[in-house]
């Protein structure tokens, strides 16, 4: 009589692997969507925003700039005056990207 040992069959072993691959391949494709959804979130908000400082130039009459600030992922929107010398801002906006 032969005695069992406590071990994996390799059909066992096969159904683990398929499983594991199965969870890998949804999570995969769930990261890939994620992604353009956020940027397109994202694009969406500068849009507002940029929308948001032209209205608020044409309101005012008054001259806006934006900058953008790509290392500290960050942008401003200014309500600016012109002088000879310089350029002064009076109003700031900041977020971050």
């Amino acid at each position: 009589m032969k005695t069992r040992k406590n071990a994996f069959t390799l059909v066992e072993l096969a159904v683990i692997v398929i499983i594991i691959g199965i969870i890998t391949v949804t999570a995969l494709v769930s990261f890939s969507v994620l992604t353009p959804r956020r940027l397109e979130t994202e694009a969406l908000k500068i849009l507002a925003d940029l929308s948001w400082a032209r209205e608020r130039a044409v309101s005012t009459h008054q001259h806006h700039a934006i900058s953008f600030d790509i290392v500290n992922k960050k942008y401003s929107i200014y309500k600016v005056f012109y002088n000879i010398d310089r350029i002064n801002a009076i109003f700031s906006l900041s977020k971050s990207l």
